[in-house]
This record gives structure tokens, C-alpha cells and sequence, in this order.
């Protein structure tokens, strides 16, 4: 079983794989002419970034700079919004639900690293894949742990740790973030 193989069934693999390493430097180079490209088509999306991601509901809107790992992994729901400086390490599938709002600076980060240090050291590491429900919005400079859920129309606090899941239709912020109400929904006039 090759390494990337490895990492798509979420086990352990090997980051200095020559495989994976070319795929990461595909997708850097992908992301560096995204980040210097031209203003966005008119619709909001980037040519450079559907043919890099896994999948697009529809058309999503990303701000310059933006860095992904591999890309393959990341699925765009309709009208998702990552905000200037977003990272997605990307080594598990990241999901974006329709509508979702990712401030500046926040990291999804799915890879987890072995907690022996010598096997850490030889570049032995696993993904666990991070989904954001429709219509969630993560402020900035949020950092996302692997393997974690946010809920439809959550709301995370800006600088939060999110170290476990978010329920649906909650406020939650700190370091770790917790749950500290219910989100406000606005009455149907508002919309």
C-alpha cells in the first residue's frame, strides 16, 4: 500500500514520501498563483482552486493569501467564504458546508502527529477529517484540531482552540472552546 494510499484510509503514513511531496509542491504552487493572480472571476471562484480541490457545490469565494497542503481533500459547499490567510492542512478531508464563513487567519488542521518522538522525527503522521455545517461561521484566528465537527450555523469565537465537536446552532469560544449558548437566529422578516 503506497503512503498516499495510507493517508486516505486515515492511518498512519510517512510525510517524506516522494509521492506525497510532489503533491504537496503542486498544491503549494497551485496556491502561489492563486495568491498572485489576478482579481476572482466574476462569480467569486478561481479557476486555479476548483481544479486543485476535491469538490465545489457551487461557486466559493477565498481571499488572497490562502494555503492549502494537497487540495484533493478539500470540498467546497455553496457560497463557502474563507477569509484572507487561511490555512487548510488538508490531510483528511476538509468540508465546508453551503454558506460557511472562515475568518483571517484560522487553521484547519486534520494532521495529528505520532507522540513517539523518534517515529515522529522519521515523518510519521495521520489525518482525521474536519466538517463545518451550513451556514457556520469561525471567526479569526481560529485554530480547528483534527477530527473535529462544527455544527450548522455555529458560531466560534474569534482566537478559539476548537478541540472537540460544536453542536448545531451554538456560540462557543476560548482556549479550549466551549459552548456558552445558543447562536441567535433571526426571525424570518430579517432575512
Amino acid at each position: 500500500m503506497t503512503e498516499l494510499e495510507k493517508m486516505r484510509r486515515g492511518e498512519a503514513y510517512c510525510l517524506f514520501d516522494p509521492e506525497l511531496s510532489r503533491l504537496r509542491d503542486a498544491a503549494r504552487r497551485a496556491c502561489n498563483a492563486f495568491n498572485t493572480s489576478e482579481p476572482m472571476e466574476a462569480d467569486g471562484t478561481s479557476a486555479i482552486l476548483r481544479d486543485l480541490f476535491g469538490s465545489a457545490a457551487g461557486d466559493f469565494f477565498i481571499e488572497v493569501p490562502f494555503r492549502c497542503f494537497y487540495g484533493f481533500n478539500i470540498h467546497m459547499g455553496r457560497n463557502a467564504f474563507i477569509n484572507v490567510n487561511g490555512v487548510l492542512i488538508d490531510t483528511a478531508p476538509i468540508r465546508l458546508g453551503d454558506d460557511s464563513m472562515i475568518g483571517p487567519g484560522t487553521v484547519l488542521a486534520c494532521t495529528d502527529h505520532d507522540r513517539d518522538p523518534q517515529r515522529r522525527a522519521a515523518g510519521m503522521e495521520w489525518g482525521k477529517p474536519i466538517t463545518v455545517g451550513a451556514r457556520a461561521w469561525i471567526g479569526a484566528n481560529v485554530t480547528v484540531l483534527p477530527g473535529i465537527t462544527i455544527g450548522a450555523d455555529a458560531i466560534v469565537g474569534s482566537g478559539s482552540l476548537v478541540s472537540r465537536d460544536i453542536p448545531d446552532g451554538v456560540v462557543a469560544f476560548g482556549n479550549p472552546a466551549r459552548v456558552a449558548g445558543p447562536a441567535v437566529k433571526p426571525a424570518s422578516s430579517d432575512i
